[in-house]
């Protein structure tokens, strides 16, 4: 968003001839000792820590805020960062008000809102107070958390009432200006001080502008709240809503549009766009009052392109040749091989075979509507980054399931994995003979955890990022193990390998037809001291049940469908091993 400030000068005669500032603090030079005094020296560390007056070159390029007047403002962040004791303050110098009856005392205030993240806690606070003649102080702007009781994360509001909550204004990433009147018919002078506790990373103001004025008149603003700046709509789009909202809008006073060069008078919000497919719209909006603009706000969006691809393979070359952000439709398969609930994750491979990961944090593609193995085509949405991975997020739930087929994972040395990770990203791989370095007899796999595995010199992790897997709290095999299997994924260039259940755990690699599908177990949980077990085929298993230490409690060899009495095992999760023609798989059981 690009805001466009009208600057005030000492006499702001364009709006009302009486209007006179007679005391003002924009930070456009280095005032301080003269025009205004800070409790501690200022400073900034260049990055979150900072309690200054600045342009924004000397703290964190995250730290974004608008409608600054001028180029500079005074900030303050995680003031005790670097070893200051809370609260610190800003004071005035005295102003002389011994001809007026009252005064506007305004400010422009504004907290980085670092999108849709808000990071102020119950103790944060900034109050503003102000004395006459010397006096004792009376309050006059506070600046609270939205919420309280030990809260964390909450938004920065106007405290209308002093009570230590924001309940009125909530600050947002554009310097807003907050009015007060004084009375100050007994007095010949007037102080004010800012006092600031801001205690940690994130937790932030910005303030800017700061001025007494005589005969007030505050200025018409308008600021756009949605389209945000630079945002890309799906293809297909026809119509975008610019929203925006006013403030001291005069009876005489209205707000002008132009898009892309073409001006409507007199609008109202939201103001419908009218778009087409890869174009590009600028859009600013005026107050016009007495004739001119004196406020506007600008943004710039655009709809994008369908760029349609044979398969995930020629999406990916696409990517690399033309960069993210780029809206697809696969025409093509893609065979879904794994989702989960979280974020409605799923992973999609293509026959080459290249992987794509999805992430549908709206929802658009219901979760649980594809099985594994299912052939997907039709998937539409636009491309990004997520920690280093090319991520899918769709724009429609256009995917249709065109069949269904065996995914295999490919098996890898783990030396060719990390070499060559954007090859085999997302998709479902294999390493053989592998070991958990993590792997004692006792330790359990837990969620949310990396886990390395080795095979020689070389290593990768698993991540266990699947919520209520079934191998969560079973223990981490502490032997070599024929084969590990998982989604290929990586955070910030460290590869990861994501398991999807405990038949991706210890498995025989290489042969295609035998899964954990092959066999049904049932019921489970035991409930009666025994369990069915069948095969899709007729050739004889043997079949293990190990306890969580890891010993096998009992064995059955050569048997076809049975029922397996279990009625002299205690209650809890137990490992069922199932050996057919030497390959094995294994599954979870538990006796209740």
């Amino acid at each position: 968003m690009q805001k466009i400030t009208l600057l005030l000068g000492l006499l702001v005669t364009s709006l009302v001839s009486s209007q006179t500032v007679i005391y003002q603090e924009s930070f456009e030079t280095d005032a301080n000792g003269t025009n205004y005094n800070t409790s501690i020296p200022e400073f900034s560390d260049d990055g979150n820590d900072y309690f200054t007056r600045t342009d924004g070159s000397n703290i964190a390029t995250n730290v974004n805020i608008s409608n600054i007047d001028g180029s500079f403002f005074f900030g303050a962040q995680d003031i005790d960062g670097e070893g200051a004791t809370l609260p610190v303050s800003l004071t005035t110098v005295s102003v002389d008000v011994s001809s007026l009856n009252s005064v506007d005392f305004v400010v422009a205030l504004a907290e980085d809102a670092d999108g849709s993240n808000f990071d102020w806690d119950d103790d944060d606070y900034v109050h503003i107070f102000y004395s006459l003649d010397g006096g004792a102080e009376q309050n006059l702007l506070w600046i609270e958390s939205t919420e309280s009781n030990g809260s964390f994360n909450s938004e920065a509001a106007e405290d209308t009432n002093f009570d230590g909550l924001g309940d009125g204004t909530i600050l947002t990433d554009a310097l807003t200006d907050f009015n007060k009147s004084i009375d100050v018919s007994a007095a010949s002078t007037i102080d004010l001080r800012i006092e600031f506790n801001l205690g940690s990373g994130d937790e932030d103001i910005a303030l800017d502008n700061i001025r007494l004025v005589d005969g007030f008149v505050a200025t018409p603003t308008v600021t756009i709240t949605s389209p945000n700046d630079g945002d890309s709509f799906a293809p297909g789009t026809t119509n975008v809503d610019v929203e925006f909202t006013t403030n001291n809008l005069g009876t005489n006073d209205q707000v002008d549009i132009t898009v892309n060069g073409a001006t409507t008078t007199d609008v109202t919000s939201p103001f419908s766009v009218s778009t087409t497919d890869g174009n590009t719209y600028n859009v600013q909006v005026d107050v016009i009052s007495g004739g001119s603009s004196v406020d506007n706000d600008a943004v710039s969006f655009d709809v994008g392109q369908l760029i349609q691809v044979a398969d995930i393979t020629a999406l990916r070359a696409d990517v690399n040749a033309n960069g993210l952000g780029r809206f697809y439709e696969i025409t093509g398969p893609s065979t879904f091989t794994h989702g989960d609930d979280f974020q409605n994750r799923k992973w999609f491979q293509d026959a080459t075979p290249s992987g794509i990961y999805v992430e549908d944090q709206n929802g658009v593609i219901p979760n649980g509507v594809y099985a594994e193995g299912d052939q997907v085509s039709g998937l539409k949405g636009f491309t990004r980054d997520d920690n280093g991975v090319l991520t899918f997020e769709p724009t429609e739930d256009a995917g249709v399931v065109a069949g269904s087929s065996t995914v295999s994972p490919l098996v890898l040395t783990i030396a060719d994995f990390n070499s060559n990770f954007e090859t085999y990203e997302s998709l479902l791989v294999g390493f053989a003979d592998v070991t958990f370095t993590d792997g004692d007899g006792a330790a359990t796999f837990n969620t949310g955890s990396n886990y390395e595995f080795v095979n020689g010199p070389d290593a990768s992790d698993v991540r266990t990022t699947f919520f209520g897997a079934d191998y969560i709290g079973i223990i981490i095999p502490d032997t070599q193990i024929v084969g590990l299997v998982g989604l290929a994924a990586e955070f910030n260039g460290a590869t990861q390998v994501y398991p999807r259940s405990l038949a991706d755990i210890d498995v025989t690699l290489g042969l295609n037809d035998f899964t954990t599908n092959n066999f049904s177990l049932y019921p489970n949980p035991v409930n009666n001291g025994s369990f069915n077990i069948k095969s899709q085929n007729t050739e004889a298993f043997n079949l293990e049940v190990y306890n969580v230490l890891g010993k096998r409690v009992l064995e059955f060899n050569q048997i076809q469908d049975e029922v397996i009495n279990v009625s002299q095992l205690k209650s809890g999760v137990y490992l069922v091993k199932i050996t057919q023609n030497e390959s094995s798989t294994t599954k979870k059981l538990i006796i209740q």
